[in-house]
């Protein structure tokens, strides 16, 4: 771990049951504070599973997480982790407001902020549908 490391999986795996096959198996993860980072993936790699290990919802089978220095071994309100699911969108904002309201909330302004959440859109396959709500785009 260097000392800038804010965010450290060292070597995570995790599965849903003793003898089931892993979900994530040897992650290796370091996040400076301060960092923007997307994680991207097909539905079912484990994308939701990272996030709740973070969050301390899972416990990792094996390796550590840190946050700040600290382990994260359970849910803790000393974290400023948001974990914002489909289901959590604010449906007032179109898509690539809901992208932007993180950069936003981070300090970026608005021509700062618009090429990221436009790059996020194409990354995903949504490229010209930012004007669009969370209700006229498919969850799958």
């Amino acid at each position: 771990m260097v000392e800038s490391d804010y965010v450290v999986f060292d070597d995570i795996s995790f599965e849903y049951g003793q003898g089931s096959a892993p979900v994530l198996s040897g992650v290796d993860l370091n996040l400076h504070k301060g960092e923007f980072f997307m994680l991207l993936g097909p539905s079912g790699c484990g994308k939701t599973t990272v996030l709740n290990l973070l969050a301390g919802f899972e416990k990792a089978s094996a390796g550590s997480i840190r946050m700040g220095g600290r382990p994260v071994t359970g849910p803790g309100v000393e974290r400023p982790v948001i974990f914002q699911g489909d289901d959590s969108l604010l449906g007032w904002l179109s898509a690539i407001e809901n992208i932007e309201f993180g950069l936003r909330l981070a300090g970026m302004n608005r021509d700062q902020s618009r090429p990221k959440a436009e790059k996020a859109l194409h990354l995903v396959g949504l490229a010209g549908q930012g004007d669009k709500f969370p209700h006229q785009l498919s969850g799958g």
